[in-house]
């Protein structure tokens, strides 16, 4: 069992009750008939806290899916969003996130996340040294444990999410939680290469069969996590309507 769960066990256990798993909306579908629904497929990919026997959270992965079906996803943009919001519904936890192992296979995507760090990120460290760096694409200047452990040999880009820790060792110093997402832009690493780069736990993304799909309700889930961020994806409508501000106002 490693560390990480360990953290994310304890600060579950510690969080208000989440609401129950909702069914899945394929079984709910009237349209769906007998013969569609004896062969449908009941195989899920789980949270990781549902991977380690715990409950699922306030949405499921699936769910998210459903969730951002038509949607649009939009990057990674040059110039990144910045935001600072209360803390969200959704945990690392409830995240599909699963340990890597040396012998893995190639992937251009993968997370680095830290539990625990003694840091108190103000709005102006935030603004003037976190996001200024990311704009700048200079991730390796970021201080640790925010940076990678070393600078990967392909082009790369990184969301940042910093959440206040919930299960603090102390109470003399301000802790967070923090989650890299690492997108090598359509570039693959070996696992060994991709854990030699992380400061924290090491963790791959299981997004299914559709890697596209699966990046966006990825995003959502992000959003939905609040904190401090720094995000280099968002969703929008499929096809978006633009409004000619010059044109006259009807009588």
């Amino acid at each position: 069992m490693s560390s990480l769960y360990m953290c994310i066990h304890v600060a579950n256990s510690a969080s208000p009750c989440m609401s129950p798993p909702q069914p899945s909306l394929a079984i709910c579908d009237p349209t769906a008939s007998q013969f569609d629904m004896a062969n449908m497929s009941t195989n899920f990919v789980d949270s990781f806290n549902r991977e380690n026997g715990e409950k699922d959270g306030v949405i499921t992965f699936d769910e998210a899916v459903v969730h951002v079906n038509g949607l649009k996803l939009n990057g990674p943009l040059t110039k990144p969003l910045k935001s600072d919001r209360a803390v969200g519904d959704v945990n690392v936890g409830d995240l599909r996130l699963r340990d890597m192992v040396d012998i893995g296979g190639k992937l251009e995507q993968f997370a680095d996340v830290n539990l625990n760090v003694p840091l108190d990120p103000t709005q102006t460290f935030w603004d003037n040294t976190i996001y200024r760096l990311c704009v700048q694409a200079k991730y390796s200047e970021l201080p640790p444990p925010l940076c990678l452990k070393s600078k990967p040999v392909v082009p790369y880009s990184m969301q940042i999410i910093v959440l206040p820790s919930t299960i603090p060792p102390d109470q003399d110093h301000k802790y967070v939680n923090i989650v890299k997402h690492v997108y090598l832009h359509k570039n693959k690493l070996w696992s060994k290469d991709r854990m030699s780069l992380c400061q924290g736990s090491p963790l791959k993304f299981d997004c299914g069969c559709q890697p596209r799909c699966g990046l966006m309700a990825l995003n959502h889930m992000f959003d939905r996590m609040g904190g401090m961020q720094v995000r280099i994806w968002y969703i929008s409508a499929k096809f978006e309507k633009i409004i000619e501000c010059s044109q006259p106002q009807s009588e």
